[in-house]
């Protein structure tokens, strides 16, 4: 081998591979933290939901308890 070959050679081992397995243990681990703050992000959601809807039955028991209570309610379906 040449001496160039060989330098080549020599910064392809030393700076280029070790490079290359920084950034993809880099990739990986944001790939990962990623996922979970999406799950995250996911679970947070569902809660606002399961609020909004445990409001939104509260209020229509609320309502109906209203008009069966209502005494013009309770005239008019008599």
């Amino acid at each position: 081998m040449s001496i160039i070959k060989k330098f080549r050679f020599s910064i392809l081992t030393m700076i280029v591979i070790p490079m290359i397995l920084i950034f993809s243990v880099i990739f990986f681990y944001s790939y990962a933290e990623l996922e979970n703050k999406m799950i995250e992000n996911s679970k947070i959601s569902m809660k606002q939901a399961q609020r909004s809807i445990q409001t939104i039955v509260e209020e229509t028991e609320y309502l109906s308890l209203s008009m069966l209570i209502d005494d013009n309610i309770q005239s008019l379906c008599k």
